[in-house]
């Protein structure tokens, strides 16, 4: 995998005279990681890298997260940015998810029960699933909590129609009718009208959707400090980097 600053000739090569779709995900790519979820926030630099690439007449900027709309709302009040939440599941049509939210009522008091068990577990509920954090957790603990919230969702006679996801420290269930980001991404470009550049930037393995569909004809990009076997061709080493690339970003498109 190529790092970004190493290739900005042939990223310029990409991009410049172009119309872009820049879409970003939330957490560990513009905010850092947190013990307590929701304790994140934009950084004053990170809001203002945003700010000034949404103000480019040349890009569309969105964040696409697995985070709950409202969430976003409180967290991104950047102007021009658009928000999509649920891993894009906020972009689907009304009534196009019964089955899986009749699932997501079933299963979500039985991973209730397992969590009260731990101390310092978080439930974050949305429109179409839900998430277990457990970043407060150990190692062993956080292993145990996984396979006994996994184990009982196994057992459910609803299971067939929920998708569940495992993170960094959560695990994700969500409707298995449910857009994930890649069909996020496509709605995204295609909601732009004219035919833009697609640029899609994040860090988890819920985001390899997305950089499936973005690096046939855009940027995929990873943010990680370190190399790990992914579907972007280029990498962020941390959030430092992520707020120059979108300021050189705008630079370019200027």
């Amino acid at each position: 995998m190529k790092l970004f600053f190493n290739e900005l000739q042939e990223i310029e090569g990409i991009i410049q005279n172009e119309e872009l779709s820049v879409i970003l995900d939330f957490d560990g790519t513009l905010t850092a990681l947190r013990k307590r979820p929701s304790a994140v926030r934009l950084s004053k630099g990170m809001r203002r890298a945003l700010k000034r690439l949404a103000q480019n007449k040349r890009a569309r900027v969105a964040v696409l997260s697995g985070r709950g709309l409202e969430f976003l709302r409180k967290r991104v009040d950047v102007k021009g940015v658009k928000l999509v939440g649920e891993h894009g599941a906020t972009l689907m049509p009304r009534g196009a998810d019964r089955r899986g939210k009749s699932a997501i009522k079933e299963a979500k008091p039985v991973v209730k029960k397992i969590a009260k068990k731990y101390s310092g577990v978080w439930i974050e509920s949305k429109q179409h699933g839900f998430t277990l954090h457990y970043r407060r957790l150990n190692e062993h603990k956080g292993r145990k909590l996984e396979q006994e919230v996994l184990g009982a969702l196994n057992e459910l006679e609803c299971r067939s129609h929920l998708k569940v996801m495992q993170g960094k420290k959560v695990v994700e269930t969500v409707s298995k009718y449910a857009w994930d980001k890649g069909q996020a991404v496509r709605a995204l470009i295609r909601k732009r009208g004219k035919k833009r550049v697609p640029i899609f930037l994040g860090d988890d393995v819920t985001d390899e959707d997305a950089f499936a569909i973005v690096k046939k004809n855009g940027v995929a990009i990873l943010v990680s400090n370190v190399e790990r076997k992914s579907k972007a061709e280029y990498r962020l080493r941390g959030l430092w980097e992520v707020e120059r690339a979108l300021l050189w970003i705008a630079r370019i498109i200027r």
